[in-house]
């Protein structure tokens, strides 16, 4: 494939347009960043002066800085250069965009492309994610009452930092293979036939009760009692292989404590 030609007036645009972001954005360089930039600007104005062609892959690197000045203050002093944050994990397939919603919400990259993920696989547009949840800051994310997802195959995540204040429904999702560390439900969680779940997070906290179902993973049941005999979930276990087992679980937590 022939590598694609960039007119040397566009070029000069794009290169202008990356000046005035950093402008605009007032963000703070790190050194590493200013010689990243510094050196891939003069490549492209010697190209330039010398008459040579200039082609999208020696331009790619304005995208990157982009990404990196639109980031969440917190990932810019975890990624002090652009080749920190290109190797990223975390910020695979980010672009500037991206980068700049989560900056907004006070959330990183990875948990805007987790809402995006939701909102795409239930069906809503983009704009139901600021009308469902809202972002106090410190990656928080929250929802003041239900959120139900049920019968939603196609969610296989949710964001982390994610508290919901009522109900979370997600009966049905079998497509979902993981909660998220931290997850805190106000009232009642509802996991029934989520059969893609291998286990529970140890920092999951419930208010209410734990709706679970007979063709769950045995790990998620055993993570569930596990869960209760430390009282985080405040409700009971319903709808596993026996349903009188998180009342079981409480009687011997009083006993033991009564013995202390």
């Amino acid at each position: 494939m022939t590598p694609e030609l960039t007119k040397p007036q566009a070029a000069l645009e794009q290169l202008s347009d990356l000046n005035q972001t950093l402008e605009k954005e007032k963000v703070q360089l790190t050194s590493e960043v200013e010689n990243y930039v510094r050196e891939h600007v003069r490549a492209v104005h010697e190209k330039l002066q010398a008459g040579q062609d200039v082609y999208e892959r020696d331009l790619e690197f304005i995208a990157k800085v982009r990404t990196w000045v639109m980031m969440p203050q917190e990932l810019r002093e975890k990624y002090k250069s652009v080749e920190e944050m290109v190797k990223s994990d975390e910020m695979n397939d980010v672009t500037s965009l991206d980068a700049y919603e989560a900056n907004k919400r006070h959330i990183s990259p990875k948990q805007w492309l987790d809402l995006l993920h939701v909102a795409e696989a239930s069906g809503k547009k983009k704009e139901w994610i600021d009308k469902m949840f809202q972002f106090p800051g410190g990656g928080k994310i929250q929802v003041e009452e239900d959120l139900v997802l049920h019968n939603h195959v196609k969610v296989t995540r949710l964001p982390e930092g994610l508290s919901v204040g009522r109900d979370l429904v997600l009966r049905g999702c079998t497509g979902l293979t993981e909660l998220p560390e931290g997850l805190k439900v106000g009232s009642y969680l509802n996991l029934a036939g989520c059969t893609g779940l291998t286990k529970l997070p140890k920092s999951l906290s419930i208010d209410g009760h734990l709706w679970l179902s007979e063709n769950l993973n045995e790990q998620v049941k055993k993570d569930a009692s596990k869960l209760k005999w430390k009282r985080k979930i405040k409700g009971e276990i319903i709808g596993g292989p026996k349903t009188f087992l998180s009342s079981t679980v409480n009687k011997i937590h009083n006993l033991l404590s009564f013995l202390k």
